[in-house]
């Protein structure tokens, strides 16, 4: 027997201070066994994959201090999506409307609407948890039974469904609901009255016997929901409806499957509507698994989707892998904005990174990368708004560039002195790619320049870089001028390799298509190869074209595989790769 899951399905009853739930009777049998509370939160989060690809996060319509934060990679999906979608409308005016759907009519009140055992029932309950009972006497059934099952201090609080909203709405995301809070409501009154007195006599006798045994059914459930297990929140729903009684087959039927559908449907239609939008779709969880959840009936109509499986402590503020004897963290930072996907390496014992208006340097240990705290600022000149994209430290300061109006300019900083150039003669640089053969390298469309002395030359040209008939995925420098890209041509990635002194670019090595979406990053080495980062896998290349993957375990996130990111290696070996989630660092070991 399971306490009911009234907190992972409709939205609208449990925040006008009520909601539903078909708590199995447990006059049925012994109570569950107490689930293991998680070590982190462990979030129901589903790829779709279209282009570009959305997202499902499965959510509790409950609040608790456990919950306070939403898991980092579900901002990190808010921050990259373009419209959030809740169950339904969470304004401050659909939450009014939604409390008036509550009430009974005029005329009716509860006492007169249930049975003479349901009443006694009721009235006891009301006497336990010191509940006035001429208070709910205006309210339908259904609308009352979370008033028991929320412990104390908890009904008002932010639930992780509105975490999701202020979230969204604090970015400029554009929100609105899956479901309208008419059709939701209609869900909850189209059960008749003998359905919802049943409702309501289930959460009660439950709530008892949960209370008998000194249990928090809530916590119980709330530890199931944040363990991220599909199927114990599978089991939980079974049971639930297990009793095998008609009403409870009809509950199961209206509040779970019919909706779930609904919203499928829905779903499909945006992901689908040609748009170029990246949704974020938040429901309750219970929606989200088994052949009959959202992802299921996606997958039925030909919409690939996925679950995002990560190891529990991929949440915790920095993530160890281990490899050998290099350990992965990964570090969050202090910025405000998603990161730009770059960064350089400072010295022996930290790294420059920006966020796009201003650079931060990332001190560490040498032999341990650890939380950032106390990063250190420093102050830049920048276009207005500031626009900055790529970065490079030599010995004389770092270079960093530039791309917002007015003029596309190179800046160079130093504690001393600061200098600039607009970058004249460059059709649409794009990035860095250090300093060579006495000038400093920057991308553009027209191949790859070197600067020198504010004057560019074309030392590679855009017909050697492959253009325009391959795409470029990756580019990298070494200091001696010898070059690496990574290239798409014909739907096979290639590596090939040239030097600033030739000119010359030539494939030495094919491999596989690479998964739609995937990206790319190359970065020179303190020996004569390169790193490479295929999707989520590193890999050392050699100039020949050889390659040794660089087995990490557990992998890599898979949500590496399609965002944009850095890459840079210190002459420690410490690799640093850098996206809009955080910077993933490989401690330094014998190579």
């Amino acid at each position: 027997m399971v306490i009911g899951c009234v907190a992972l399905l409709g939205y609208v009853a449990v925040r006008v201070g009520t909601g539903y739930g078909s708590l199995k009777a447990h006059s049925m049998g012994e109570l569950p066994p107490v689930p293991r509370e998680p070590a982190s939160w462990i979030p129901f989060l589903f790829r779709i994959d279209v282009e570009p690809p959305s997202y499902l996060f499965g959510t509790i319509h409950h609040w608790d201090p456990a919950l306070a934060t939403l898991p980092e990679l579900t901002q990190v999906e808010i921050e990259r999506s373009h419209v959030i979608a809740t169950e339904v409308p969470l304004g401050e005016s659909d939450k009014r409307a939604a409390a008036t759907y509550a009430t009974l009519p005029n005329g009716r009140v509860l006492s007169d609407m249930i049975s003479r055992d349901a009443l006694t029932l009721l009235t006891e309950e009301c006497r336990k948890e010191q509940i006035d009972l001429g208070r709910l006497q205006r309210f339908k059934p259904w609308a009352i039974a979370p008033l028991f099952i929320e412990e104390r201090g908890q009904l008002g609080q932010v639930t992780v469904d509105q975490a999701v909203y202020n979230y969204g709405k604090s970015r400029g995301r554009e929100l609105f609901g899956i479901e309208s809070i008419e059709e939701q409501v209609a869900v909850l009154d189209g059960l008749n009255e003998e359905e919802q007195e049943r409702l309501l006599v289930s959460t009660l006798k439950s709530v008892n016997a949960y209370r008998e045994a000194n249990r928090s059914p809530l916590r119980e459930l709330l530890h199931v929901y944040m363990s991220g297990d599909e199927e114990a929140l599978l089991d939980t729903a079974n049971a639930q409806y297990a009793d095998g009684t008609a009403s409870a087959d009809t509950i199961h039927q209206k509040v779970i499957v019919e909706r779930s559908r609904r919203m499928a449907e829905r779903v499909a239609e945006k992901v689908r509507d040609g748009t170029n939008r990246r949704y974020f779709f938040a429901f309750g969880a219970m929606h989200l698994v088994g052949e009959d959840g959202v992802p299921g009936l996606l997958r039925k109509a030909g919409i690939a989707v996925q679950r995002i499986h990560e190891p529990a402590q991929i949440f915790d503020r920095i993530v160890r892998w281990q490899y050998d004897r290099r350990a992965l963290n990964r570090i969050k930072l202090p910025f405000d904005n998603p990161l730009r996907p770059t960064v350089s390496v400072y010295g022996r014992s930290g790294f420059l990174i920006t966020d796009g208006g201003e650079v931060t340097l990332i001190r560490h240990d040498e032999k341990q990368i650890t939380d950032v705290s106390h990063p250190s600022h420093i102050t830049v000149r920048t276009s207005t708004p500031p626009s900055i994209r790529s970065l490079y430290v030599a010995s004389e300061g770092f270079y960093y560039l530039d791309l917002g109006p007015p003029a596309r300019t190179l800046f160079r900083d130093n504690p001393e002195v600061e200098v600039h150039e607009v970058l004249e003669g460059i059709e649409e640089p794009s990035s860095l790619h250090g300093v060579a053969d006495g000038g400093i390298l920057v991308r553009g469309r027209g191949g790859l320049y070197a600067l020198r002395a504010g004057k560019p030359e074309v030392v590679v040209s855009a017909e050697q870089l492959g253009e325009p008939s391959c795409e470029e995925r990756a580019l990298a420098v070494r200091k001696d001028g010898v070059i690496a890209q990574l290239r798409t041509c014909g739907g096979a990635d290639e590596l090939h390799v040239g030097g600033l002194v030739s000119g010359r670019m030539e494939k030495v090595r094919e491999f596989g298509r690479s998964p739609a979406g995937a990206k790319f990053a190359l970065a020179p080495t303190p020996s004569s190869a390169f790193i490479a980062m295929f999707g989520n896998t590193l890999a050392i290349i050699d100039i020949d074209g050889t390659t040794e993957p660089i087995s990490v375990e557990p992998p890599i996130p898979t949500y590496y595989v399609e965002v944009e990111r850095g890459l840079a290696v210190s002459s420690e070996w410490v690799i640093y790769v850098v996206s809009e989630v955080g910077v993933l660092g490989l401690d330094p070991t014998p190579h």
